[in-house]
């Protein structure tokens, strides 16, 4: 392979990897009461795993993608900031947090 710099690069193998699994147990959140063969945390529309206990990103089975964890963050930022008004995981994406 030659890169942009002209280096170029050799090798026997190449390993792609696509794809990634949620895995509750391996976080832990079977001593919060996550069944151990969950494949995702269950969570309520404030992210909230349990009390004390939130999730966000592929580990909740909402979309694996960027913006959904931020999304979801901005929620669980929201419902324990005093300054910020708390938004719902049903609610529209955009806006500003007051």
């Amino acid at each position: 392979m030659d890169l942009s710099d002209a280096t170029t690069v050799a090798s026997e193998r190449l390993l792609v990897a696509t794809g990634r699994r949620a895995d509750p147990a391996a976080a832990g959140l079977d001593t919060v009461g996550v069944p151990a063969d969950a494949r995702y945390a269950p969570i309520d529309d404030h992210c909230r795993v349990t009390d004390g206990v939130w999730a966000v990103g592929d580990i909740t089975g909402k979309g694996g993608f960027t913006h959904v964890s931020m999304y979801q963050a901005e929620i669980v930022i929201s419902g324990d900031a005093s300054l910020l008004q708390p938004r719902r995981a049903g609610d529209e994406v955009g806006g500003s947090l007051r």
